[in-house]
């Protein structure tokens, strides 16, 4: 659970220090990093309870999704989808913790396609299952 904690707090904190960045110019994202990268991470919070295509991410950048998956993997050290579902996992402990939903509401709400998968990566993340993480 604070390995997944952790990362979001360090995404929030590298879109916040970005973002104070004076940038002079913010015409062409590919002059700057930090902002294609925002715009990725952007894209993701607005989206991750919809099934997301890296073809959709990529073409919101106008970029390839090679080149998409490569720069993202080199700024943040994780691929896209292990991003994706971190978000979605960290959505879900806040249901968890706040709605009265079943387990199967929450997986559908938090953008899995099935129970099961929520189940399985919820255990991968945060190393219970989400009934043990309600209590």
């Amino acid at each position: 659970m604070l390995e997944a904690a952790g990362v979001l707090l360090l995404s929030y904190l590298y879109r916040y220090y970005a973002g104070r960045k004076h940038i002079a110019e913010e015409g062409n994202a590919a002059l700057y990093p930090e902002k294609r990268t925002e715009q990725v991470f952007s894209y993701i919070e607005e989206h991750f309870r919809e099934e997301i295509t890296l073809q959709e991410i990529a073409d919101s950048l106008a970029v390839s999704k090679t080149y998409l998956c490569r720069y993202f993997k080199e700024m943040t050290n994780q691929t896209v989808f292990e991003y994706v579902e971190q978000v979605r996992i960290q959505y879900a402990c806040c249901l968890l913790k706040k709605v009265d939903l079943s387990i199967a509401e929450i997986s559908l709400a938090s953008g899995f396609g099935s129970v099961s998968l929520f189940n399985r990566m919820f255990k991968k993340y945060m190393h219970m299952t989400p009934g043990e993480f309600r209590k």
